[in-house]
């Protein structure tokens, strides 16, 4: 079976107990080869951030579901539950809420007045549309379909 389609109906298996069950943002899911061995990677997040013992919980709670789908995979693999990290790539609804506010960096598939990477603070994403204000105080919206990513920017 693909990898895609393998990360997807784990996506589906893991929903309902990660956002209904716990309350969490279920970021990503990757299925994919690291070094010489696959990794099944469940990636989580909530307000506040996620510690250990939140990806001790739901790797616990999902792990016995997916020993059960065993025929999903092709032979072994490593599985971990993880945070997205800082600098991670915003893709969901929920990630733009999350992160009104904060300076981002959209970056473009093709270029927007000459340009192909525009900094600014989030302030909206509807309907398919991230609108930022840049340092010049003018307001910029994006199609998602020419967005390749959006990330935070961490500044220290």
């Amino acid at each position: 079976m693909a990898r895609g389609k393998i990360a997807s109906m784990v996506y589906e298996i893991a929903k309902p107990i990660v956002e209904d069950e716990f309350g969490f943002d279920l970021v990503d899911v990757e299925y994919k080869k690291e070094g010489p061995s696959m990794v099944l990677r469940v990636i989580i997040d909530k307000a506040g951030g996620i510690s250990v013992e939140d990806t001790y919980v739901i790797a616990t709670r999902l792990n016995p579901l997916l020993d059960e789908k065993e025929d999903l995979f092709e032979g072994s693999y490593r599985f971990q539950v993880s945070s997205p990290g800082l600098d991670r790539p915003l893709k969901t609804e929920s990630d733009f809420r999350r992160y009104r506010g904060s300076r981002i960096e959209v970056r473009l598939y093709s270029k927007q007045n000459d340009k192909k990477s525009f900094e600014g603070i989030l302030e909206n994403y509807e309907n398919g549309l991230i609108t930022i204000t840049n340092d010049e105080g003018k307001s910029l919206t994006f199609d998602e379909s020419n967005v390749s990513t959006v990330k935070r920017v961490i500044v220290f």
